[in-house]
């Protein structure tokens, strides 16, 4: 029985021994330039938007992260200014239309440039 897998291993030639490492190699290359990509390109959004301060200064809200727990949310607003690079706000609700309303109505913009730029995420 070994020697007829001797025969079928050895009729498969040597090009298909010598390609199989030459394949791996290849897929190793390019999985690890995809997951580098993945990996560096921004999660954030190229969409900004722009809010007029009491200060007469602008305000460029860059994204929206929303932390869901069980009773309340955290929204934390970055944005591109500094030093005011972030916000920080507490929402007694866990709706997310409710908080985009909520969001909207504090930074004085609309739901849907809210709804655009937000990320949810919910604490188990």
């Amino acid at each position: 029985m070994q020697h007829r897998s001797l025969k079928f291993i050895r009729s498969l030639g040597l090009r298909f021994w010598l390609l199989l490492p030459v394949l791996g190699g290849f897929a190793w290359i390019v999985s690890g330039w995809a997951t580098d990509w993945m990996l560096t390109r921004s999660s954030l959004s190229d969409k900004a938007f722009i809010l007029e301060s009491s200060s007469d200064s602008l305000v460029v809200v860059r994204s929206v992260e929303v932390l869901i727990q069980d009773q309340f949310s955290i929204v934390t607003v970055f944005t591109r200014n500094q030093p005011l690079s972030r916000l920080e706000f507490r929402f007694p609700y866990t709706d997310p239309e409710k908080i985009e309303r909520s969001i909207a109505q504090v930074l004085g913009l609309s739901r849907s440039q809210v709804h655009q730029v937000t990320r949810y995420n919910r604490l188990k």
